[in-house]
C-alpha cells in the first residue's frame, strides 16, 4: 500500500480482551485479578459467548472487535519481525484476515487489514510498548487462572467450599441444563474459551502459543531497553 498523506498517526492502545454479546468488552485485568469471577462466567455461559483476544484502539475507538480478534500468538510472533529489519509482515490475526504491518518513515507503522478493517497509523515505539502491556496482561491471566484452577481441585473439585457456593447460587432449571453435578467439574476446569488456559497445565497446543508470547515479548522488551 502506497503511504496514505492524508492518513493521520493516532494513538494505540492495546490490551488482552474478552467480548460478550451482552457484557461488551471487558478488560482482562479484571478476571486476572479475580480469576473466580471468571470461572464463575465460564459456568454460567458454558456454550462459546465470550471470546478473547487482542483489542486495538485508535485515539481512543475501536479498530477491531471479537470478530477480527481471535488469534493472540501470531502477533507476538510476527511483529518483532519489524524490529529485526523487515519492511512488511503479514499477521495472522484472525481467520480470514489480511492483516498488514508496515513500517513508515518517521518511526510509524501502518496496520491495515483491507478489506474488513480501516488502515491506521501509529507510532512504532507506542505500538509495541502497547503491545508488551498486552503480553504482560497475558501472562498475568494465564498464571492467574492456572494458580486458581490447580487450588480449585486441590480443594476437592466439585466438593470445594467456592463450588458449592455457585451451587447454591444457580437457578434449578440452569443447573438441570448443564447437567450438574455431573457436568460441573469440567465446567470449572475450563470449558469454552477458559480451555485454552487448562491446556496450559494438561501439556496441550495452548503450551506453544503461550510460548510463543513469551518469546515474542523478550524481543519486543529487548527493543525497548536498548532504543
Amino acid at each position: 500500500m502506497t503511504e496514505d498523506l492524508l492518513l493521520p498517526t493516532t494513538e494505540p492502545r492495546i490490551r488482552f480482551s474478552f467480548w460478550h454479546p451482552e457484557h461488551g468488552r471487558i478488560d482482562s485485568s479484571a478476571f486476572a485479578a479475580d480469576p473466580m469471577l471468571w470461572l464463575r462466567f465460564c459456568f454460567l455461559d458454558p456454550y462459546g459467548a465470550w471470546e478473547s483476544g487482542l483489542s486495538i484502539d485508535s485515539d481512543g475507538k475501536p479498530w477491531n472487535s471479537a470478530a477480527t480478534a481471535e488469534n493472540l500468538w501470531p502477533w507476538f510472533e510476527s511483529a518483532p519481525d519489524l524490529l529485526a529489519g523487515k519492511e512488511r509482515i503479514f499477521v495472522w490475526a484472525w481467520e480470514e484476515c489480511n492483516t498488514i504491518l508496515s513500517l513508515l518513515s518517521g518511526n510509524r507503522i501502518l496496520l491495515e487489514d483491507a478489506p474488513f478493517l480501516p488502515a491506521v497509523r501509529f507510532p512504532l515505539r507506542r505500538f509495541f510498548e502497547e503491545l508488551a502491556f498486552a503480553g504482560q496482561q497475558i501472562e498475568s491471566f494465564d498464571a492467574a487462572i492456572s494458580q486458581c484452577i490447580e487450588q480449585l481441585v486441590h480443594d476437592g473439585g466439585l466438593e470445594s467450599p467456592t463450588v458449592r457456593r455457585w451451587l447454591e447460587s444457580i437457578p434449578d432449571d440452569l443447573l438441570q441444563e448443564h447437567h450438574a453435578p455431573a457436568g460441573l467439574l469440567v465446567e470449572i476446569r475450563g470449558r469454552t474459551a477458559a480451555a485454552r488456559w487448562q491446556d496450559v497445565l494438561d501439556g496441550n497446543d495452548a503450551r506453544h502459543e503461550i510460548q510463543s508470547i513469551r518469546d515474542g515479548l523478550k524481543r519486543i522488551r529487548a527493543w525497548l531497553a536498548e532504543s
